[in-house]
C-alpha cells in the first residue's frame, strides 16, 4: 500500500485540533471555576454583612424604645435583641459550596476558611453571650444588683456569708479563706444575675412577693384562705 502523506497530516490535524479542544474545555471549566468560587465568596460576605446591619437595626430600635418600655421592658428586648443577633450569626457564618468546582479543589477549600474566618469577624459582638453582656451595661446592672439584695436568696446567702466572715476575722486570712469567702459571693451574684437576666418579670415578682411577706394584710389575706381551703 503507498504511504499517504496527505492522510498522516489530516490525522495530525485531528489529533491537533482536539488537543486544542481539551486546552479549551480546561480553560473553560477553569475559569468556570473560578467565577463560582469568586461569587459564592460574595454571597457569603454579603449575607453576613446584611446580617450585622440587620443587627445593628434590631439594637437601635431597642435603645430608641427603652424611655418608654420600662425596666422589664428594657430586660425582655434586649434578650430579643441577644437571641435574634445570635440566630443571625448562626445563619451568616458560612463558607462556600464546594461540590461543584471540578478543577480548583484546593482553591475552593481555601476559599472557603478565608470565606468562613471573615464571615466570623464581620458578625462579631452578634453572638449571644457578647450581646447579652451589651444589653446589661444598658439596661443597668446596677438595678439588678439592687433587687437581688431583695431577694431571699440574698438574705439566705447572708447569714451564710456573715457566718464564715466572722471566722474569718476570729481565725485570719490563712488556709485561702479570704479567696474562698470572695469566691463564694462572686459566685452568688453571678447564679443571680443569670437568673434575673432570664426572666426579670418572675425574679421580681418574687422579690416583691418575698418583702411584702409581713405585710399584715397580706397574711390577713392568706389566713382567710386558708380558712376556706379547710
Amino acid at each position: 500500500m503507498a504511504y499517504s502523506v496527505r492522510g498522516k497530516y489530516t490525522n495530525q490535524e485531528k489529533y491537533s485540533t482536539r488537543r486544542a479542544n481539551q486546552l479549551l474545555d480546561l480553560t473553560a471549566i477553569q475559569a468556570k471555576d473560578s467565577l463560582y468560587i469568586e461569587e459564592q465568596a460574595q454571597k457569603a460576605i454579603d449575607k453576613a454583612a446584611k446580617a450585622k446591619k440587620k443587627s445593628e437595626r434590631f439594637g437601635l430600635f431597642r435603645k430608641i424604645a427603652s424611655p418608654f418600655t420600662g425596666f422589664i421592658g428594657d430586660a425582655l428586648l434586649g434578650l430579643a435583641d441577644a437571641a435574634y443577633s445570635d440566630r443571625l450569626r448562626d445563619k451568616a457564618i458560612s463558607g462556600i459550596n464546594q461540590s461543584p468546582v471540578v478543577y480548583y479543589g484546593d482553591a475552593a477549600a481555601n476559599a472557603d476558611r478565608r470565606v468562613k474566618e471573615a464571615t466570623k469577624q464581620l458578625t462579631k459582638g452578634m453572638k449571644f453571650g457578647d450581646k447579652a453582656i451589651d444589653v446589661t451595661k444598658d439596661i443597668g446592672i446596677n438595678q439588678a444588683l439592687d433587687t437581688i439584695k431583695k431577694s431571699k436568696a440574698f438574705a439566705d446567702f447572708k447569714k451564710d456569708f456573715d457566718a464564715d466572715f466572722d471566722v474569718l476575722k476570729k481565725e485570719g486570712l490563712g488556709e485561702g479563706r479570704l479567696l474562698d469567702l470572695t469566691k463564694g459571693g462572686t459566685n452568688f451574684y453571678l447564679k443571680e444575675m443569670k437568673k434575673f437576666f432570664k426572666n426579670p418579670s418572675d425574679y421580681l415578682e418574687a422579690v416583691k412577693l418575698y418583702q411584702d411577706r409581713n405585710n399584715p394584710n397580706r397574711l390577713l389575706l392568706q389566713f382567710l384562705q386558708s380558712q376556706e381551703d379547710k
